[in-house]
């Protein structure tokens, strides 16, 4: 999607500016009511690109208890992100908060 693509850019500037990676910036990417598949697939591209991110309502994968994790937690390995699952909207906000002040900390920010 042109979005995903026009964010990914500042996203990089941003990174490159401060002189750190794209999974320690405080950036948290969601798709609260994501309606076709294409927005699991940018979802996928986030979590590749470094970025915490968020989808509900929850994909359907949750058939396969090795990919959740894989994307739920091992992926954070790798990329330096991963993905939130979660509907209720004060949990996702307070996940998504928890993120950013953790990141904010990380870059001697203000939290």
């Amino acid at each position: 999607c042109n979005d995903t693509g026009r964010i990914s850019m500042l996203v990089t500037a941003l990174a490159d500016h401060l002189d750190v990676d794209i999974p320690d910036l405080p950036i948290a990417v969601t798709a609260p009511e994501w309606m076709e598949q294409k927005a699991t697939i940018d979802g996928v591209f986030a979590v590749a690109y470094g970025a915490y991110t968020h989808l509900s309502p929850t994909p359907f994968v949750t058939g396969a208890p090795q990919l959740v994790k894989l994307l739920t937690e091992d992926v954070e390995k790798l990329t330096g992100g991963k993905i939130a699952l979660g509907d209720d909207p004060t949990e996702v906000a307070d996940g998504i908060e928890a993120h950013i002040l953790s990141k904010r900390k990380g870059l001697g920010l203000k939290v």
